[in-house]
């Protein structure tokens, strides 16, 4: 997952993974079209009006590179500015650069691919996640933390757990008592998960985080790729160790 794409804000609307295919969505030309309401418009005449308080809307489509796909994202959200003072040919000048704040990305891109050997019931908690990224953040959560209560049905972790509540929290245990390494992980998703629950807030950058954990736990639960690594290892040091070459030369 290539985290520095995923961002509250942008100064140039940003090139995402397509949610159709391997290629990338980018900003079509062109279809970048902003509007400002008519009492924002009103405001600026008032003596006290900052450009702070200009009000803005925007939408645009951002489209894959692939011409046998095509798809076509459809961006809304606001726009908001900033005022700099920058070094001028005749002094100091004032800038107002914009910032793009989207709320709703549809179909929403996805921050990594989703494993086939996910149970159908992960692929939806993910799916669902992906597109509450910029509209909810703490129903994104929410979802990350359901992915987790899935994750563990699919690992075979029972829902009741002797002598506890059976919690989510009391699953994780179990689990993490024969794979610590994943411990941690799994209960920072569900910490997170529960802020969103409970109504909390949920910081864009921490739910950006989560998915790279949730990406890791399924590349090491559910994908094996150490299985895959280890096996091509100890094949090559079976080919080409010692006793593959006194066989070699026993011929």
């Amino acid at each position: 997952m290539e985290k520095y794409r995923w961002r509250s804000q942008y100064s140039v609307l940003p090139s995402l993974p397509c949610p159709r295919c391997k290629g990338t969505v980018s900003l079509a030309k062109d279809s970048l079209s902003l509007r400002e309401p008519q009492y924002s418009q009103s405001a600026r005449y008032k003596e006290d009006w900052h450009y702070y308080n200009v009000d803005q809307r925007f939408t645009c489509f951002l489209v894959c590179d692939q011409r046998f796909c095509g798809e076509a994202v459809a961006v809304a959200g606001v726009v908001g500015h900033d005022v700099e003072i920058v070094d001028g040919e005749y002094g100091p000048e004032t800038e107002y650069p914009s910032f793009y704040y989207p709320k709703s990305m549809v179909p929403a891109p996805r921050p990594f691919t989703v494993s086939k050997k996910l149970s159908d019931e992960c692929k939806a908690d993910l799916y669902n996640a992906f597109t509450l990224i910029w509209v909810d953040a703490a129903a994104c959560a929410n979802r990350l933390r359901s992915f987790v209560e899935h994750l563990l049905d699919q690992l075979g972790v029972p829902r009741k757990v002797p002598k506890t509540r059976s919690t989510l929290d009391d699953r994780i245990k179990l689990f993490g008592a024969q794979h610590p390494d994943h411990l941690e992980i799994m209960q920072a998703l569900r910490e997170v998960g529960n802020a969103g629950s409970h109504g909390r807030r949920s910081a864009f950058d921490d739910i950006i985080e989560c998915f790279v954990l949730a990406e890791w736990l399924i590349k090491n639960l559910i994908e094996r790729e150490i299985d895959e690594i280890t096996a091509i290892a100890r094949k090559l040091s079976q080919k080409h160790g010692r006793k593959g070459v006194d066989k070699k030369e026993q011929k």
